[in-house]
């Protein structure tokens, strides 16, 4: 009784080409294919374009990349521009937990596609 509501974790979604919503369920497993990275991220700047940020172990070469990419187009699709980028580290939110998705998509042009998105939240749903 003294508690007061309990908030969940709320991630971004990956959208992709064909207006699909891709939660982090699933996604987050691609790099499980691979022995050469420390941590892995997804970005989307643009619907339909994902970065797969990678902060690589030594020996990381151009098979892991095409694995990881290999594994994320089974999971989002053929219309999905997938690239790769190498980073040192990746950034850590304040607690020190690490965002798997990180979207940057225009919110404006998610409501023209007739999915709503929610002003309260990072994370978008479908109406």
């Amino acid at each position: 009784p003294l508690a007061g509501p309990v908030d969940g974790r709320k991630d971004d979604v990956i959208v992709t080409a064909e207006g699909r919503l891709m939660p982090r369920a699933g996604l987050d497993q691609i790099h499980e294919f691979t022995k050469n990275i420390e941590r892995c991220q997804l970005v989307q700047r643009k619907i339909g374009e994902v970065t797969i940020r990678v902060q690589p172990r030594a020996g990381f070469n151009q098979t892991d990349a095409e694995e990881l990419v290999r594994q994320l187009r089974k999971r989002v699709g053929s219309g999905t521009t997938i690239g790769i980028e190498s980073v040192e580290k990746l950034e850590l939110t304040a607690t020190g937990k690490q965002r798997f998705i990180i979207s940057e998509v225009d919110r404006e042009g998610l409501t023209g596609m007739g999915l709503e998105v929610p002003s309260d939240r990072a994370a978008f749903t479908e109406p």
